[in-house]
């Protein structure tokens, strides 16, 4: 029986199961007072703080910095008083028990951000669910699961894994994960990248399918689960393991080595962040640099605005540790699907084309000067390159470059030694597109978001599944797009990047230099395998792949030629 999944980390393994099975809360407990209830809700919460600690802890010794930040997230949400006081309130106004109100209370938060279209925010949910079911199982006086009882290897099966349960994945004995649920920015897939075990998201039904102790193989190179193999799969994991070990060990040599195709045109590869946490993740992957600091983050992760001290810090720490290369900081994009637990957003139709990112910043200027601020007091060392998103027109790129030379000028009255700093734009509208020419005349560089450029372009909803199709990369407008955006940058002498999903998948890698993108923002993960794979390629066989690929129309059979023409 072969069961499909999601590729969180790639590898594969023959290995008996382990069934991590969490009992389904389904009795939230019977009110009985006001103040017993208040007084239960008090100590589970004082019992939570104390297991959340010990957990940060735990995870300060065992994952490295970046990866432990998400338990001081932790620690911060369950010590919320504003939360805990919305926890007393539906208690008190409603009469139900504390396990009830926090349920309540939280389900409501994290509605909020499963709702979000961005799927590294929609994420994030399972932070605040960790926390709160940490509360009610305190509450209800339920038992933990744990992973600290794993003594021996296995593969691990379970329908998700909090963020909490982590730091107990002992890698000497957990060699794989399988999970029912989750995605490729759960925190789960994230730690087990960094500790470089193979990882398949989203394998429905294997509950039910795998028993404990039961042999299988788990094959995250193709995305599968065999189930009870036979004699012949067996004989086929055992060739693909040792292929798949040997392709990773020859990766490594190109740690310290440029991008450069085999006629010797050099390539950037430079990381997408979320924050200052991930910044040494780009460092271990020996980077060109950082092409998307999404700084949206800073806002989403705080109770309320992040003050200029605040942002200042984050700023500093990325920008010092990857002196001298280049960070490119996109300013807040926020709106549409991301947003904010202290902002009131004002009700409108089409939230996506309304006021967001720019448009926000433009009708609420303090916010931007802000931020601006922080960046251009951060940027000790001169390797700041700032990022406007959402841009459409001249006119909303002319007001966020006046506004950050008028906030360098004040803070240069003010005695501040202000370095410079590169300016450009995300191009990921058609608007933008439809104003290359004006808009790179101002500008230092361009960055194309491929995600929200395909969706405005055909008007589809990426998240949309009844759209689906009419949101693909390889239709004959869209690259001949790509192109003339590309094209631009040549004219105008300015360099252009890609920082969506699309400039992160290998088969994308040789149309795209084709096209004549030379750099490249991807996760860091990936860095390591494309910058081999360009190794592989000739830039004018690539040109050539490219011209012959845009001879083709239809968008099925453009991906079919790619597929087909993707070896070396």
């Amino acid at each position: 029986m072969t069961l499909k999944g999601i590729i969180g980390h790639k590898g594969i393994e023959y290995l008996p199961v382990y069934v991590l099975f969490k009992q389904p809360i389904e009795d939230f407990g019977t009110f009985t007072t006001v103040n017993q209830e208040l007084f239960k809700l008090s100590k589970a919460i004082a019992k939570s703080i104390k297991q959340v600690e010990y957990i940060e802890s735990i995870a300060r010794t065992k994952l490295s910095a970046e990866k432990s930040a998400i338990f001081e997230a932790h620690v911060e949400i369950v010590k919320d008083s504003v939360v805990h006081d919305e926890y007393r309130k539906y208690l008190v106004e409603n009469k139900v028990s504390a396990a009830a109100a926090v349920k309540k209370v939280s389900g409501q938060h994290i509605k909020m951000f499963k709702d979000m279209d961005d799927e590294y925010l929609s994420e994030r949910a399972s932070d605040i669910e960790d926390v709160s079911d940490r509360i009610i199982r305190n509450a209800l006086g339920l038992h933990h699961p744990t992973l600290s009882e794993v003594n021996h290897e296995c593969i691990l099966v379970a329908k998700d894994l909090f963020p909490s349960e982590t730091p107990f994945i002992n890698s000497s004995y957990i060699k794989g994960i399988i999970t029912e649920e989750g995605g490729l920015t759960s925190h789960v897939a994230i730690v087990a990248k960094s500790l470089n075990i193979p990882i398949l998201l989203g394998v429905e039904n294997i509950l039910e399918k795998v028993q404990q102790d039961q042999l299988i193989i788990m094959n995250s190179i193709d995305g599968e689960v065999i189930i009870e193999p036979t004699e012949k799969e067996i004989l086929g994991f055992e060739k693909k393991q040792k292929f798949h070990r040997e392709e990773i060990s020859s990766t490594q040599k190109y740690l310290y080595k440029k991008s450069i195709t085999k006629d010797g045109v050099e390539v950037a590869l430079e990381c997408n962040i979320g924050g200052a946490k991930d910044a040494d993740e780009v460092l271990d992957v020996n980077a060109d640099g950082i092409g998307l600091f999404r700084s949206e983050f800073l806002y989403i992760d705080s109770q309320d605005w992040p003050s200029l001290e605040q942002q200042k810090k984050q700023y500093v720490e990325v920008l010092t540790k990857l002196n001298p290369k280049p960070v490119v900081v996109r300013t807040l994009d926020i709106g549409g699907d991301k947003q904010l637990p202290y902002y009131e957003f004002e009700k409108e139709m089409n939230p996506f084309l309304g006021k967001r990112a720019i448009r926000l910043c433009m009708s609420e200027p303090h916010i931007f000067e802000t931020q601006i601020k922080a960046l251009l007091l951060a940027n000790k060392h001169g390797n700041l390159w700032i990022m406007i998103p959402m841009i459409t027109t001249l006119h909303e790129l002319q007001w966020a470059k006046k506004e950050i030379k008028k906030h360098r000028k004040s803070l240069e009255a003010e005695g501040h030694k202000i370095k410079n700093y590169k300016f450009g734009i995300m191009m990921e509208t058609p608007g933008a597109f439809l104003n290359r020419k004006l808009l790179a005349e101002e500008c230092d560089f361009f960055s194309i978001g491929t995600n929200d450029l395909i969706q405005y372009t055909f008007a589809a909803d990426r998240t949309n599944a009844e759209v689906n199709y009419l949101g693909s990369p390889f239709n004959y407008g869209f690259l001949n797009m790509l192109k003339q955006i590309i094209r631009c940058g040549v004219d105008y002498n300015i360099p252009i990047a890609m920082c969506g999903i699309m400039a992160s998948k290998r088969e994308n890698v040789r149309l795209l230099l084709g096209l004549g993108l030379k750099h490249f923002s991807i996760p860091p993960i990936d860095i390591l395998k494309i910058k081999k794979f360009i190794s592989e390629l000739d830039y004018n066989e690539a040109k050539k792949f490219a011209n012959k690929a845009l001879l083709i129309h239809d968008d099925e059979e453009i991906k079919k030629f790619i597929e087909e023409n993707n070896c070396v």
